[in-house]
């Protein structure tokens, strides 16, 4: 008689299988994380906060909230956080019928990035800013006729609006929570198997905070930033630095504009407290971003009921 399968002796297998990929891995990421450090490229820091500045985050959320036909209608919002309170606010309605919805989905997505970029620049009275996402968001060109006409020079316009931000003496940081791309392999040169950034930056800072157990942060940089999209932001010398606190499962990306890096790295303690898994100016921008389900289930039902009269019956 057949035994019944059994889940656990499976995944047993497979671990023992990767076992020896896994003890590659750490003795690959524990020598790199000793070359870099003699390299400058990996530091390590304190849990003390070593700098109090006022702060503020700025998020922004966009996605589609209903139809009126064939046409899909997009919402986009952004939200400036200041002192733990709201600062600022734009949003924004996004549809264009007959235009495809990859295109439209495109639009309300650099809307909404372009509103954070703008809320930023007016904030007064604060020190630092950080900006959920990237400096450069997206790394490339629009791609759709849609954003290209609504949206013209939106890199060299977003790029405008945080250089201004910046030449007024306030701190910058752009915190992107997943890491994308092999910038790495130009640093480190051979690697195990065909392994991404993520991945790579998560073994390396991870091993070196195991190995340095005063410290609550490791960090990697600077690197270049590699994006089509870079030649707009070159006024603003931006570097990508690859961050992570003890508490944290993976490795988390910063871009920084280059002269700030010093002061933007120094901050981190105070802008992540012990066991956020986030800086608290993105979480508290974050929080507010988002539409409630209450919200978005009003905006449908207004648009099903425009599409209800138009429809026989």
């Amino acid at each position: 008689m057949p035994s019944h399968p059994s889940l656990a002796l499976a995944v047993a297998e497979v671990a023992r299988k990767l076992e020896s990929n896994v003890r590659e891995l750490v003795a690959w990421a524990s020598r790199a994380a000793r070359e870099l450090a003699d390299r400058g490229l990996v530091e390590l820091l304190s849990c003390e906060d070593r700098r109090d500045a006022s702060w503020a985050g700025v998020d922004g959320w966009y996605g589609l909230v209903g139809r009126v036909g064939l046409t899909p209608v997009y919402y986009y919002r952004a939200v400036a956080v200041a002192g733990g309170a709201l600062a600022g606010s734009r949003d924004g309605i996004v549809y264009s019928p007959g235009s495809p919805e990859d295109e439209v989905h495109e639009l309300a997505s650099l809307a909404a990035l372009m509103a954070e970029a703008a809320l930023a620049r007016e904030l007064e009275g604060v020190e630092v800013v950080v900006v959920d996402g990237p400096l450069a968001d997206p790394p490339h060109e629009p791609r759709g006729a849609l954003a290209r006409s609504r949206l013209p020079r939106y890199h060299a316009r977003r790029a405008g609006l945080l250089r201004d931000l910046v030449r007024r003496g306030v701190l910058l940081l752009g915190y992107a929570k997943r890491l994308s791309g092999r910038a790495l392999a130009s640093v480190l040169g051979a690697l195990p198997a065909q392994l991404g950034d993520a991945e790579l930056a998560t073994a390396v800072l991870g091993t070196a905070l195991r190995e340095a157990r005063s410290s609550c942060f490791a960090v990697l940089g600077p690197l270049p930033l590699a994006s089509p999209a870079a030649e707009h932001y070159a006024a603003l010398r931006p570097a990508v630095y690859y961050v992570m606190a003890r508490w944290w499962a993976s490795a988390r990306r910063l871009e920084v504009p280059r002269g700030q890096a010093d002061d933007a790295l120094a901050l981190l303690p105070s802008l992540v407290p012990r066991g956020l898994e986030h800086p608290a100016p993105v979480l508290l921008a974050h929080r507010l971003a988002a539409p409630s389900p209450a919200e978005i289930e009003a905006a449908r039902m207004i648009l099903a009921r425009v599409t209800s009269h138009l429809l026989p019956g």
